[in-house]
Protein backbone atom coordinates (compact mmCIF):
# COMPACT_ATOMS: atom_id res chain seq x y z
CA UNK A 1 0.00 0.00 0.00
CA UNK A 2 1.35 3.25 -0.75
CA UNK A 3 0.49 6.50 1.12
CA UNK A 4 1.79 9.77 -0.95
CA UNK A 5 0.39 12.55 -2.47
CA UNK A 6 -2.63 14.69 -2.35
CA UNK A 7 -6.23 13.47 -1.79
CA UNK A 8 -7.68 14.34 -5.11
CA UNK A 9 -4.04 13.60 -6.71
CA UNK A 10 -2.51 10.31 -5.89
CA UNK A 11 1.26 9.60 -6.39
CA UNK A 12 2.90 6.42 -6.32
CA UNK A 13 6.85 7.00 -7.39
CA UNK A 14 7.28 3.35 -8.42
CA UNK A 15 10.39 4.38 -10.15
CA UNK A 16 12.02 5.05 -6.60
CA UNK A 17 11.29 1.81 -5.01
CA UNK A 18 14.04 -0.47 -5.41
CA UNK A 19 13.22 -3.99 -5.72
CA UNK A 20 9.80 -3.16 -7.18
CA UNK A 21 10.28 -4.83 -10.73
CA UNK A 22 10.81 -7.98 -9.22
CA UNK A 23 8.19 -7.87 -6.35
CA UNK A 24 5.80 -9.98 -7.08
CA UNK A 25 3.17 -8.71 -4.87
CA UNK A 26 -0.02 -6.24 -5.49
CA UNK A 27 0.59 -2.36 -5.10
CA UNK A 28 -2.37 -0.40 -4.47
CA UNK A 29 -2.70 3.72 -3.62
CA UNK A 30 -4.39 4.41 -0.51
CA UNK A 31 -6.96 6.49 -2.49
CA UNK A 32 -7.90 3.06 -4.47
CA UNK A 33 -8.56 1.78 -0.49
CA UNK A 34 -12.35 1.05 0.17
CA UNK A 35 -12.00 -1.61 2.64
CA UNK A 36 -9.72 -3.92 4.67
CA UNK A 37 -11.59 -7.04 3.04
CA UNK A 38 -9.77 -7.68 0.48
CA UNK A 39 -5.99 -7.50 2.34
CA UNK A 40 -7.60 -10.19 4.86
CA UNK A 41 -4.96 -13.23 5.22
CA UNK A 42 -2.32 -11.09 3.45
CA UNK A 43 1.58 -10.24 3.72
CA UNK A 44 1.15 -6.60 3.93
CA UNK A 45 3.49 -3.03 3.73
CA UNK A 46 2.20 0.17 3.98
CA UNK A 47 4.63 2.49 2.68
CA UNK A 48 4.06 6.18 3.70
CA UNK A 49 5.01 8.31 6.80
CA UNK A 50 1.81 10.23 6.59
CA UNK A 51 -1.25 10.06 8.54
CA UNK A 52 -2.99 8.21 5.93
CA UNK A 53 -0.35 5.39 5.86
CA UNK A 54 -0.17 5.18 9.77
CA UNK A 55 -4.25 4.81 10.06
CA UNK A 56 -3.88 2.47 7.46
CA UNK A 57 -1.67 0.48 8.72
CA UNK A 58 -3.73 0.35 12.17
CA UNK A 59 -6.76 -0.49 9.63
CA UNK A 60 -5.20 -3.33 7.78
CA UNK A 61 -3.75 -4.67 11.26
CA UNK A 62 -7.29 -6.28 12.29
CA UNK A 63 -7.00 -8.78 9.01
CA UNK A 64 -3.38 -9.09 7.83
CA UNK A 65 -1.43 -12.47 8.26
CA UNK A 66 -0.72 -12.95 11.63
CA UNK A 67 3.13 -12.26 13.52
CA UNK A 68 3.21 -9.32 11.03
CA UNK A 69 5.57 -6.27 11.71
CA UNK A 70 3.81 -2.84 11.16
CA UNK A 71 6.29 0.37 10.56
CA UNK A 72 6.24 3.37 8.80
CA UNK A 73 9.03 2.67 6.11
CA UNK A 74 10.63 4.78 3.34
CA UNK A 75 10.67 2.86 0.32
CA UNK A 76 13.83 0.09 0.11
CA UNK A 77 14.42 -2.95 -1.43
CA UNK A 78 14.92 -4.64 2.00
CA UNK A 79 11.48 -3.80 2.95
CA UNK A 80 9.79 -5.45 -0.57
CA UNK A 81 11.72 -8.46 -0.16
CA UNK A 82 11.18 -8.57 3.33
CA UNK A 83 7.13 -9.10 2.22
CA UNK A 84 8.00 -11.40 -0.31
CA UNK A 85 10.34 -13.59 1.58
CA UNK A 86 7.89 -13.69 4.84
Amino acid sequence: MVCSGLETDPFMPLHNFPGITSFKGQYVHSWEYKSPEKFHGKKIIVIGIGNSGGDLAIELSHVAAPNLEFKRLQASKTALEKVQKG
